[in-house]
């Protein structure tokens, strides 16, 4: 293998090699109990608190005894250093300010091979304490090769914030994953990439929104919003044809509880024309498949099936990923495929109404989310409104609608219940991320 090195043979870049250690089953010797000190010390707890670590300092300092009152394994020695508290240690830290003390540490160090690292002193240490990115299980460490310690600092803090609170039940459930596939190293890790693939497309999704930016930008949502926003939901469906290439729009329904109500408005302004896509998530009820069809034949819908990639749906069934991971299951059967699906268009029809939920009771008309522009044709009509409309035009409802289900999804997250109170009952969830 080939190494790129420089004109004069020294090699290019950050040279260091990371690696994990478990501190836990080792020693460290801190000298220095001042500032340096406590950052080190505290480094060191908060990543692992088990450690076995010996403080010596002439002067330890209020803040690094307060650090230190709840570790017993944590050692202050208040005196001055010597060689011999090298003895017993695998890891020593200098956290001191004093160049020659610093050196001696280092020296003696070397000679009971003992590996150092000097605070603040690049060249004379063997080792660095990186920045570390800490969420549940999950770390990263990030270093600078002791070039800028408030860079690598900098880009925790910016990755603490980015990743999820619940990254330790994500990483908790990929254990559990990694255990049930069957199959060989290959074939595990093969399936594990593609799972863990559609945990990591947020970036993706942002990217995406670039495209066709023009329509995107804001000033363009609000000029829609201005102008659909007096019309009827009738009026705004044929606006939207004057504004869009049919070919363009994505029209997507549930056949669940009411959306008879907005495939009827665009059944009679569209005259069957605008094809319909289905979420076919593979758990949705019998009854809703038998109310598809209905409509499909005495409408003349053009309905298209969306459904989710076959090994991953089966996944989800067989671990029965409802009940673990609730978000990851909508995730997997029901807003990937539809991104996929969805990206040869533009504008996407759907029928939340603002009375649905706190989410929606704050949306416009046109929203941009994930790179598309969404259109909410029925988002002021009220449930009154929408109950009249259905009558006077004698539609056929949903079957379960007579059962008590006041909202209709998927077997496993659908109970009876008012409105949306019994979608996901008993969880912190209101959407299934399509819409959000």
């Amino acid at each position: 293998m080939n190494i790129p090195a420089t004109e004069n043979g020294s090699v290019n870049g950050n040279q260091l090699f990371p690696i994990f250690l478990k501190l836990e089953q080792l020693t460290v010797l801190i000298v220095g109990g001042g500032k340096i000190g406590l950052e080190k010390l505290s480094a060191i707890l908060k990543n692992s608190p088990a450690t076995q670590v010996t403080l010596v300092s002439t002067v330890i300092s209020p803040e690094v005894k307060a650090a230190a009152v709840d570790y017993p394994n944590v050692h202050l020695l208040e005196r001055p250093y010597q060689t011999d508290d090298l003895t017993g240690h695998d890891l020593v830290i200098a956290a001191t300010n004093d160049r020659l003390i610093s050196e001696k540490i280092k020296k003696e160090a070397k000679e009971k091979k003992i590996l150092a690292n000097v605070a603040d002193t690049p060249d004379l240490c063997d080792f660095y304490l990186g920045s570390i990115v800490k969420k549940g299980d999950l770390k990263i460490a990030i270093s600078t090769n002791g070039k800028s310690p408030t860079l690598a600092k900098r880009m925790r803090e910016f990755f603490e914030g980015s990743l999820p609170d619940d990254t330790q039940e994500l990483l908790d459930n990929l254990k559990d994953i990694r255990t049930r596939i069957q199959g060989d190293f290959n074939e595990k890790l093969t399936m594990l990439n593609e799972l863990t693939s559609s945990f990591l497309s947020e970036q993706e999704e942002q990217s995406r929104s670039l495209r066709q930016v023009i329509n995107f930008h804001p000033d363009r949502i609000a000029e829609l919003n201005h102008k659909y926003a007096p019309l009827t939901p009738a009026e705004r469906i044929q606006e939207l044809y004057r504004d869009f290439d049919a070919e363009k729009v994505l029209f997507t329904s549930s056949f669940a509880a009411n959306s008879i109500f907005l495939l009827h408005l665009f059944v009679t302004q569209t005259e069957s024309r605008q094809a319909v896509h289905f979420i076919d998530t593979t758990y949705h009820f019998k009854e809703t498949l038998a109310y598809k069809k209905r409509l499909a034949q005495v409408y003349n819908l053009n309905v298209i099936d969306v459904k989710p990639d076959v090994w991953k749906n089966k996944f989800t069934r067989e671990y029965e990923l409802w009940k673990r991971d609730a978000d990851l299951c909508c995730k997997v059967n029901k807003t990937e495929p539809m991104e996929e699906a969805s990206q040869q268009y533009e504008v996407w029809v759907s029928g939340l109404m603002r009375s649905q939920n706190d989410h929606r009771k704050n949306l416009q008309v046109f929203e941009e989310k994930n790179g598309m522009i969404r259109f909410y044709p029925i988002l002021d009509v009220t449930e009154a409104q929408r109950d009249a409309y259905i009558e006077e035009n004698h539609l056929p409802l949903h079957p379960l609608l007579y059962d008590g289900y006041g909202s209709i999804g998927c077997t496993h997250c659908t109970v009876r219940g008012q409105g949306r109170e019994g979608r996901w009952s008993g969880l912190d969830k209101t959407e299934c991320g399509l819409h959000i």
